[in-house]
């Protein structure tokens, strides 16, 4: 991958991880590879966290791993999960041991209509909150009107690794609102964010989200209740 530019935030620089390592059962077929009005969904995920330096790819098992880094322009930014097996939480671990002292955007493959600007929003959204002022949360992630986070498109800071590992290993919590909260993590309320970063919150999960989206890129409207239409199930 091509280095862009290095951003920091909160007074450390940001590296990003787009995590790509579920099989896609609902889909039918690998999400990383799938073609979505003729973009590779791995191809927009990295186009999406561009901003940062370094960017790996976090693609589940060692062989997963090994399939998916042909398709990339570095490689060697392709890296299996320290926990392979334990779902989205063993991704975040992973993605945190990388980072280091870093913050990190963490991104998953299948949400495709996220861009550079969502970072942007949520980090300012989360500057101006009240709790910025007197504190500095380690975690920070959207959060719906139902309650539901959303924790594969938010930022972690290296710090957590520790925290994450533990969520991610054996007899962990592995819920990912599990881990949110044992962080203490920050929630960025939907009103908070421009209304086009939310309606940007559509994961691909099944033929029919890939549907929506594409009509989203054809500069149709979102169906009512497309936005979360297929919510993750740890996102509660």
């Amino acid at each position: 991958m091509t280095p862009t530019r290095v951003t920091h935030w909160r007074g450390a620089p940001v590296a990003a991880v787009v995590l790509a390592g579920g099989v896609g059962r609902r889909f039918g077929a690998d999400k990383a590879r799938a073609l979505v009005a003729g973009t590779r969904l791995i191809d927009r995920a990295l186009a999406a966290t561009a901003a940062f330096e370094p960017v790996w790819v976090v693609a589940g098992s060692p062989a997963r791993a090994a399939a998916l880094a042909p398709l990339l322009p570095d490689p060697d930014r392709v890296v299996p999960d320290d926990a392979p097996g334990a779902g989205p939480i063993g991704g975040i671990a992973t993605a945190l041991r990388l980072a280091g002292h870093r913050w990190v955007a963490v991104l998953a493959v299948d949400l495709p209509l996220i861009d550079g600007s969502w970072w942007t929003a949520l980090m300012s959204a989360a500057d101006a909150a009240p709790e910025a002022a007197t504190g500095r949360p380690l975690a920070v992630a959207a959060r719906g009107p139902d309650g539901r986070w959303e924790p594969l498109a938010a930022l972690y800071h290296g710090d957590l690794a520790p925290l994450a590992a533990a969520h991610a290993g054996p007899g962990g919590a592995r819920a990912l609102w599990r881990f949110l909260a044992a962080a203490g993590a920050q929630a960025v309320a939907y009103d908070a964010l421009p209304s086009a970063a939310v309606a940007a919150l559509h994961n691909v999960n099944t033929r029919e989200d890939a549907a929506v989206v594409e009509s989203r890129w054809r500069g149709g409207p979102l169906r009512d209740g497309a936005v979360g239409a297929t919510p993750r199930e740890d996102g509660r």
